[in-house]
């Protein structure tokens, strides 16, 4: 009676287990639009001190078959006169009609500026997000931009 009932649960065992194993495992599956996958950051420094308080920076096109998406921007500069009451920095996609109006840096902090926000922007295939600097004050040192995001794939 005790060989047959372990018999009994050695086959039983077997079959739930054997049963278990022929199971199809799941698909794999990626998001291929997760911001980790592609990562985008470009700085840009461009020599516009002395004789300007407007400065440009464009920065390289969205590659075919993406989307960009631009979480963060960041830009340090210095500028002639602590008293400068504005500084505007425009962000936007080139031949496109978006603006997006950043936060104003510190007042207080002398003569150098150090802006540093998230934003949301979204530049499509071929065209490039551009960002501009308008101060009431000329630059003493070369600005610098960084945008950072991520590329997804589109359709």
């Amino acid at each position: 009676m005790v060989t047959f009932l372990r018999a009994s649960v050695l086959a039983f065992v077997m079959v739930a287990s054997g049963g278990a194993l022929a199971q199809p495992k799941p698909a794999l599956v990626k998001d291929i639009d997760q911001p980790g996958r592609a990562k985008y950051q470009e700085t840009q420094t461009h020599s516009c001190q002395g004789s300007s308080s407007n400065c440009y920076f464009f920065f390289s096109p969205v590659p075919a078959g993406k989307r960009l998406i631009v979480t963060w921007a960041n830009a340090v500069y210095d500028l002639a006169d602590s008293n400068s009451s504005y500084a505007i920095l425009y962000l936007n996609e080139t031949g496109g009609t978006e603006l997006y109006l950043l936060p104003l840096p510190d007042p207080w902090a002398q003569t150098s500026r150090v802006i540093n926000t998230p934003v949301m922007m979204y530049v499509e295939a071929g065209s490039s997000p551009a960002f501009q600097i308008l101060t009431g004050s000329l630059f003493t040192s070369s600005p610098k931009v960084t945008l950072v995001g991520y590329y997804i794939a589109v359709p």
